[in-house]
């Protein structure tokens, strides 16, 4: 704000410096334009043309709405179902597949039941009595990548119409002195997509076979099938068995989600430029120095819309979709310096060239998960055809 208030200033006492010449009597220039100047008062100039600009830099940035609260459970949750014979190394009744083992009322004594059965002579091997129990259990793992992205920016440009309005006032020599309105367009555009989040789900089913076997210790057991009872009497055998146990993967289920983010950033930049020049002229060519006060009248609008979506073995499906969207107008102020190189072709008219360097202030704007950052000033290029009264 203080660089602003110190170019106020100096072109105010600029603009005064201007009247004086206005007023003094100085010679007037000899060019094919100075023809249709009134002695003594400002010379008119009017230009159309088209400029080339250049932004500095333009920055989007977004993050996803998508989480993996989100997305939920996509495989088979977990679980667990635990074969029924009982603790290991503990007496107590036990259930299996192809058979039965209880404790009866004196096995709290003694380890031993007659409170037993099993199916198949099969499972009568030597010595041994052995029983098998099923269970299954469910694993499930889930892994998402969430990450707020930043496109870190680039500079953004384009052509678009300029007018030119200018009054000058002839100074000592060769040297004009005046002031200089301008208006220039310009419209431009970005759009980024990127998958800001994706990860992957996956479950894997185990089946569990537990086989225990009892020591027989000389026992004769029933031919198959068998049932005893808790009353008794019947072959006594250990309430105790030896276990073992095997995990077999029976089944395994996978799904993969992705986020897809889409931000579009667009924007009409009116550009309005008030300041003062200095110009030499002679003959049919000019060159002109200027700074001015600038303003950018940025109309935006700001877009973002969001997909998540999950593939697995039953197919890809859409699972949440969002979409925001924001505009508005923002004015940014700044300063300019430029110079102009003309070139008189006939009385009246001329052609000119225009380069100009502009510093502005920075412009951000946001909207929930999405934002964008604008910085206007930079380097623009000009051709106008002039007319002068």
């Amino acid at each position: 704000m203080k660089a602003v208030i110190s170019f106020a200033s100096a072109w105010s006492f600029l603009l005064a410096s201007v009247a004086g010449v206005g007023a003094g009597e100085l010679a007037v220039p000899t060019g094919p334009a100075a023809a249709a100047v009134v002695p003594g008062g400002p010379r008119w100039r009017v230009g159309l043309g088209v400029q080339w600009r250049a932004m500095d830099r333009l920055s989007l940035q977004a993050s996803p709405h998508a989480n993996l609260g989100v997305v939920g459970n996509l495989v088979d949750a977990p679980r667990e179902r635990l074969p029924a014979n009982g603790p290991e190394g503990a007496t107590g009744d036990r259930r299996y597949v192809d058979g039965f083992v209880y404790a009866d009322e004196g096995t709290v004594r003694d380890g031993t039941t007659w409170w037993w059965g099993y199916q198949s002579a099969s499972q009568v091997q030597g010595d041994t009595l052995s029983f098998t129990a099923e269970g299954d259990y469910t694993t499930a793992t889930s892994s998402g990548r969430e990450a707020a992205w930043d496109q870190g920016g680039s500079s953004e440009d384009g052509f678009g119409p300029v007018l030119e309005v200018e009054a000058d006032w002839a100074g000592p020599g060769d040297w004009r002195l005046g002031m200089a309105f301008s208006f220039s367009y310009l419209g431009l555009g970005s759009g980024e997509r990127d998958a800001l989040f994706s990860g992957r789900q996956q479950s894997l089913g185990y089946s569990i076979l537990e086989t225990d076997r009892y020591a027989l210790q000389g026992v004769v057991v029933p031919s198959a099938p068998y049932e005893g009872s808790r009353d008794g009497p019947g072959p006594v055998i250990d309430n105790l068995p030896a276990r073992s146990r095997r995990d077999t993967l029976v089944r395994q289920r996978e799904a993969r989600f992705e986020s897809v983010t889409e931000i579009d950033f667009g924007a009409q930049v009116y550009n309005f430029s008030l300041g003062s020049t200095l110009a030499w002229e002679r003959g049919c060519v000019s060159l002109q120095g200027s700074a001015a006060l600038e303003l950018d009248v940025v109309s935006w609008d700001l877009a973002s819309r969001e997909i998540l979506t999950a593939s697995g073995s039953d197919g890809s499906r859409r699972m949440a979709r969002w979409q925001d969207r924001a505009a508005g107008t923002a004015m940014v102020p700044g300063l300019g310096l430029g110079a102009r190189a003309a070139w008189q072709w006939r009385p009246g008219w001329d052609l000119a060239g225009v380069v100009k360097w502009r510093a502005m202030e920075n412009l951000a704007v946001d909207n929930g998960k999405t934002a964008a950052s604008l910085n206007s000033g930079g380097w623009s290029l000009g051709l106008t055809l002039g007319y002068n009264f």
